[in-house]
Order: structure tokens, then C-alpha cells, then sequence
């Protein structure tokens, strides 16, 4: 799988120094502050098995250049929403692959993006759409419809990942307190959540960088957000860790800390700086983790995805060549199980996983797996 330069994190620190490597370590994303001696657990036994695949077909006016391998979903699973990285569009499909609509293209007017970083499906089946170089939020119905349209400027916050979610016409992004770029190992004292309405008002910010951000070995930070909805709340984790807090939306308070660490989540080994070449980073970063959040009815997710030599040696970083693997907790925070993959998660629907088989834009397929303990 070929991965674009995530030049999203590029946008959003452009206007301080270290835009020059930000978007690099986002295959870097690591923590030191803990060993990796495997823990002790007992941990229950799981089975990974495939219950079907479908494949992205595509209609005659629609075509597919390369996916994002994250797609999102809505509430009921019947509607999904793929980037297409190369023409700057979202791509709608039901839940078998068949295109349904495509949203956008590349270009700078009112139905256009410079650069899509986040995007989402609401609950009325609304998509909404970041562009994060231009810093504008829109919102389209499912047909294409242009609804809404606002900038995206919180301040003395940047948005740090192209991760967003919605609740209740509300938008929510991963953040950090602009004060903080100067020493951001300081961050841990940071805010981590923007929250927007529809209208395009700034609500505020919320929720806190875990204790562990003062220890961590890498010196970039990224808030990786997930909702759940039926308990109205938002999960974030730092992508360089693996410690998930629960925030309540409407208190803006802390419910939950989920702290067990996988056997499976490795840490960066030597310490990585700004001011070291590129290359040197990349190097620094083999062997070390990356996390993303999934969040269902009935447990929270951590996939991890191992940056290894292949993978930091292959053209265009080929996310193929990660090592994944992914752990399962209980919404009271117990780790229940962890299990290596054998393909790139692109999502999770009612407990099911959806594993990018062939990445090819032609044969694009996804298989879904049931993810059960024995």
C-alpha cells in the first residue's frame, strides 16, 4: 500500500519551525517512558476469521485514483466514505463497495479541497469535510449537496491530526495549545480537543495530553480522537502511545483512563529531535509503534502498526510493510486480548474488522473479519 506524505501535519504547523519534520513523524509516532517487557496478563484467546469481502466498484463517471486506507462509516454501517488522495474527493459506497456518489475534486472553489485531511459521516448522513490547507470545514448532504462552508482558525490551538469527528452537529478535532511548540515535551499540560458547532462557531476546548507526554522519546505529539456516541463521549490517545483517556462531551471531564499496556506495543528505542536530519528520524523509527482508536458499542480498540526497515526503506513509505496487530479492551479499560494482522486496518463496524487486501485501484478489495474471544 502506497502511503502519501501526510502533508496534513505540514499544514497545520506551517507557521512555526519545525514544519520542516512534522509530517515525518507520523510514521515515527513513539514513547519511551516504559519498557517493553511483556506483561503478565492472562489474556483471553482470539479468533480472526473472514465472513466475506467486497470489492470498491466503481461506476463509469467515477475514477478511483488512491484510497486512504481509514474509511469512515455511518451510524448504521450502510454508508461508507473513502479519500481518494490522488483527485482530492470523497468517495461513497454501501457497505458491498458499489459507488454511490463522489464528493469534490480538486481545486480551490465552493465544492473543491486543496488537501482533504479529515472528514467524517454524521448522524443524517451528512459528510463533512476538513480541508486543512485552506483551514475550511464543509458540509455536504450524501448527494453532493454543499450545505455549509467555514474556516477552520481556533485560537491559540492547532489542529495536530487529520482525524475528526461529529456529534450532535457538533465537530470535534485533535489539538495542541500553540504555547507549547516551544518545549512540547511540556505538552501534557495542553488541551487536545477543538470543538465547533454547524454554524461554524468555536464551542472552546477540552480534555488533557496523558501524564506520560513529559517521558516520551519522540518530541512530536499527534491526538488521535474516536467517539462513542451512544455514551456521548470521546476517546483520545496519543499516536506515539498507547494510554486511551475517556472524555465526556458535555462535563468536558475525564471518565475513563485505560492504561494496560499490549505486549504487542513496542516504543522508540533512542531519543529523536527536531533538529535530526530526516533520514536519521526514519531510521530512529524502526521498531517502534504507531496506535489509531476504534471505538464500538462494547469495547475500545488500539491498532498498532510497527514501522519496520522495509517500510522505512520502501518508496512512498508502502504501509503494507508495517507490522499490525491490534488489542481489545473492555469500556471499563481491562485488556482483553491482542492479536498480530495480516493486512492494514481500515476499520471497525460492529465488531467486525475491515482489512485491506489488495490496495490496487482497479481491484480495490476489503475483507471483513470477525474478531471473537475463545
Amino acid at each position: 500500500m502506497n502511503i502519501y506524505k501526510p502533508f496534513v501535519k505540514t499544514t497545520y504547523f506551517k507557521r512555526t519551525n519545525l514544519c520542516t519534520l512534522m509530517w515525518v513523524v507520523f510514521f515515527v509516532c513513539t514513547n519511551c517512558s516504559q519498557t517493553d517487557a511483556p506483561h503478565s496478563l492472562q489474556l483471553s484467546e482470539v479468533t480472526v476469521s473472514k465472513v466475506r469481502q467486497y470489492t470498491i466498484n466503481s461506476r463509469d463517471s467515477v475514477s478511483i485514483g488512491r484510497l486512504r486506507p481509514l474509511f469512515k462509516s455511518n451510524n448504521d454501517g450502510s454508508l461508507y466514505a473513502f479519500l481518494d488522495e490522488i483527485h482530492q474527493s470523497i468517495i461513497l459506497t454501501d457497505s458491498l463497495g458499489n459507488v454511490n456518489n463522489e464528493i469534490g475534486k480538486k481545486g480551490k472553489g465552493p465544492e473543491e479541497f486543496v488537501q482533504i485531511s479529515g472528514f467524517s459521516i454524521d448522524e443524517k448522513n451528512n459528510v463533512i469535510i476538513h480541508d486543512g490547507m485552506q483551514y475550511v470545514l464543509k458540509i455536504f448532504d450524501n448527494q453532493g449537496r454543499l450545505n455549509q462552508s467555514f474556516e477552520i482558525t481556533p485560537p491559540d490551538l492547532h489542529i495536530t491530526y487529520d482525524a475528526l469527528v461529529t456529534h450532535n452537529e457538533h465537530i470535534f478535532f485533535g489539538a495542541i495549545e500553540t504555547k507549547y511548540f516551544s518545549d512540547l515535551w511540556q505538552a501534557g499540560n495542553s488541551k487536545n480537543i477543538i470543538q465547533y458547532n454547524y454554524n461554524g462557531l468555536f464551542i472552546g476546548s477540552f480534555g488533557k495530553y496523558d501524564t506520560l507526554t513529559s517521558n516520551s522519546n519522540n518530541y512530536e505529539l499527534f491526538a488521535n480522537i474516536s467517539l462513542d456516541r451512544k455514551n456521548n463521549r470521546i476517546y483520545t490517545a496519543r499516536t506515539n502511545a498507547y494510554i486511551i483517556e475517556g472524555w465526556d462531551i458535555a462535563t468536558k471531564k475525564k471518565v475513563r483512563v485505560i492504561d494496560q499496556k499490549p505486549n504487542l506495543f513496542t516504543f522508540h528505542k533512542k531519543k529523536t529531535t527536531p533538529d535530526l536530519p530526516i533520514p536519521e528520524i526514519m531510521k530512529r523509527s524502526i521498531g517502534a509503534t504507531y496506535s489509531s482508536l476504534f471505538i464500538t458499542e462494547h469495547y475500545v480498540y488500539l491498532y498498532m502498526a510497527k514501522n519496520t526497515e522495509a517500510f522505512v526503506n520502501s518508496p512512498n513509505r508502502d504501509y503494507s510493510k508495517k507490522e499490525h496487530a491490534l488489542a481489545m479492551y473492555s469500556k471499563a479499560g481491562k485488556l482483553l486480548a491482542e492479536t498480530k494482522l495480516d493486512h492494514v486496518l481500515a476499520n471497525i463496524i460492529d465488531d467486525k474488522l475491515h482489512l485491506i487486501e489488495n490496495d490496487d485501484p482497479d481491484n480495490y478489495t476489503i475483507g471483513v473479519y470477525e474478531f471473537s474471544l475463545d
